[in-house]
């Protein structure tokens, strides 16, 4: 007997509409003998249904809500020894991994294109004892997402993100590193954010000249080597003009497996997905082609 299950968030994005869940399970009646639904009302909830549904040998899972539920999901079957196929179908206030997989982000549009008949291999990234799909990265204008209520979200969207990263911006400050990537020798630098993530994408700016690589086994890791609003002002007109890498203050460094470390005091907390982190030192590898995905393409 073939089954699935769908979680979602009926919280995310301003709210699911039941009809949409309707919707949903009427077109995955014609692949799946049995449909189980499971509403999050708590953190933790989506790892807690995924966790079950890999022991239970359940076929595939649909989420449908955010990234932060994108990523409790893998959480809960990373690990496992039968891990579902997964439907990632947008609820969030940005699903930004469905943004850089370029996959529709109209709910109802993307269960009507969802193809069920076909999946692709994506990498997932180990940090610590976590997982991400998309990426970990620290700095104070990350700080500032995180501390992005609950409430500011559902009032102002997008816009509550660009508010709190505006206020940041005068107090940014540089951070000591040491980075070790492969297993080689540790170097130091000294940087402003770093991110890593899984894609040669971050959201929209295209860090290489190669495809969208989610299933290439590597870890794209991106470092903000200056602080001042001068040096972000840059950043921010070659990321709308497509010449990132070209910029002075911002390293590429691609990778399998790294280990990272603050040297120094520091408050900052990790950005894993969107959703706080495991404490620093970082220990981070590449987990390739570990799951498959269903696609809604816009």
């Amino acid at each position: 007997m073939k089954t699935a299950m769908i979680i979602y968030n009926p919280n995310a994005g301003g709210g699911i509409e039941l009809a949409l869940i309707n919707q949903l399970e009427l077109k995955l009646n014609n692949a799946f003998d049995s449909i189980v639904i499971k509403e999050t009302n708590a953190p933790g909830d989506a790892t807690r249904f995924a966790k079950q549904a890999s022991v239970d040998q359940v076929d595939s899972i649909f989420a449908i809500g955010g990234d932060g539920t994108f990523n409790e999901v893998v959480n809960g079957i990373a690990e496992q020894n039968h891990r579902p196929k997964l439907g990632l179908l947008p609820g969030g206030t940005n699903n930004t991994y469905l943004r850089t997989l370029q996959e529709e982000l109209n709910l109802e549009k993307a269960i009507e294109e969802l193809d069920i008949d076909q999946t692709d291999s994506i990498d997932l990234g180990r940090c610590n004892d976590a997982y991400f799909i998309y990426y970990v990265a620290f700095g104070n204008l990350l700080n500032a997402t995180m501390e992005t209520s609950i409430e500011e979200k559902e009032q102002k969207g997008s816009l509550a993100y660009i508010e709190n990263i505006i206020r940041e911006v005068p107090d940014d400050k540089l951070h000591n590193i040491s980075l070790s990537v492969d297993g080689g020798e540790s170097e130091n630098y000294q940087i402003s954010h770093f991110f890593s993530l899984l894609t040669n994408y971050y959201g929209p700016i295209q860090l290489t000249n190669s495809d969208n690589a989610i299933n290439d086994g590597y870890i794209y890791n991106v470092l903000l080597l200056n602080s001042t609003v001068g040096a972000k002002l840059q950043v921010m007109k070659d990321v709308l003009f497509g010449n990132l890498i070209e910029n002075d203050n911002v390293r590429l460094i691609k990778c399998q497996s790294y280990q990272l470390e603050i040297k120094e005091e520091t408050d900052l907390k990790m950005d894993l997905d969107g959703d706080v982190g495991p404490e620093q030192p970082l220990n981070v590898q590449i987990l390739p082609s570990h799951v498959e995905i269903y696609r809604t393409h816009s």
